[in-house]
């Protein structure tokens, strides 16, 4: 049986307004074989008052990433 789930997390802050989202999809090739891919997103906040508002999780926005994994159940 081939099943594919898709899943989303996200946090806001509410005080910059800065944001990461966390897309995910997985996908079984049998009972033992799972493959997925997904990111991590980090949105900085917007400007306010003429200033740079990144708040704490626009701060890593240069390390938003992309990742695939494997995993093997035996």
């Amino acid at each position: 049986m081939f099943l594919c789930m898709a899943f989303m997390a996200a946090v806001l802050g509410l005080n910059d307004f800065d944001s990461l989202i966390k897309p995910t999809v997985d996908y079984s090739l049998s009972d033992q074989i799972n493959l997925g891919c997904g990111a991590f997103i980090f949105i900085p906040g917007p400007d306010r008052d003429g200033q740079k508002h990144e708040g704490t999780y626009g701060a890593y926005k240069d390390l938003s990433t992309l990742f695939i994994s494997a995993r093997f159940s035996f």
